[in-house]
């Protein structure tokens, strides 16, 4: 008879093999992609300067529309502005997402202002501002029914599973996932549902419920493989 001390520490083990599964067979596909991508190097370095003056020249080309901007046209307008502000400076997307809460509340347009919510959402949870990511997070999904942004709402929960695991609310962040991997399957986003069940897979092994674990593991490679054979 196996004891309960060894059994778990034969679960401890495969979690570790297929850990280092995952790790590797991660590794590998980046250098694939470093050995095929070398020769365009300087032309990537190129890119990403042209980027950066692109990412600039475009946030100016808004903020003059903005400035002109009335009615329906405020909201949507706001919303991108503070998506190039999340990507560069965060603090200054908040102004532009109130603005955008505001414009489209009066004028009932309900997807801007559940993006807008899911913005000041995830500038919280990157602050560390948990109980406030956690609010507008959730205001996302109780818009879905209206919605019906099924690619929004899965980031939004995707989000909450984060926002509760890094308050240790592990049973929250794990129902959170399984709607996420739900939605996820739903469009088709196999890449985001592999990392769902990785999280999946990290919280019990966090939990100590390691069979749990090595399940959503497993789970984790099956779908890292499938998109590896499509390619």
């Amino acid at each position: 008879d196996i004891s309960p001390f060894n059994f778990k520490l034969k679960l401890k083990i495969i979690i570790i093999i297929l850990i280092r599964k995952i790790i590797v067979f991660l590794l590998h596909k980046i250098i694939k992609i470093c050995l095929m991508k070398w020769r365009f190097r300087l032309i990537l370095v190129f890119f990403i300067f042209l980027s950066g003056s692109s990412i600039a020249g475009n946030l100016d080309s808004l903020l003059n529309e903005f400035s002109k901007a009335k009615g329906k046209e405020i909201a949507p307008l706001c919303n991108q502005i503070a998506r190039e502000y999340l990507l560069r400076e965060p603090p200054k997307s908040l102004d532009y997402i109130d603005k955008a809460i505001k414009a489209s509340s009066k004028y009932r347009q309900k997807k801007e202002e559940s993006t807008a919510y899911f913005y000041k959402g995830f500038f919280y949870k990157k602050t560390g501002k948990f109980s406030q990511a956690r609010y507008f997070l959730f205001k996302v999904t109780k818009l879905f029914s209206v919605t019906k942004d099924t690619i929004l709402v899965s980031k939004a929960y995707n989000d909450l599973a984060q926002v509760e695991q890094a308050m240790s609310h592990y049973d929250k962040a794990i129902n959170y996932l399984k709607k996420t991997i739900d939605l996820k399957n739903k469009i088709g986003d196999k890449r985001g549902q592999a990392i769902a069940y990785l999280t999946l897979g990290n919280i019990y092994n966090t939990k100590g419920e390691y069979q749990k674990s090595i399940f959503h593991y497993q789970n984790t490679l099956k779908i890292a493989r499938k998109i590896d054979n499509k390619k």
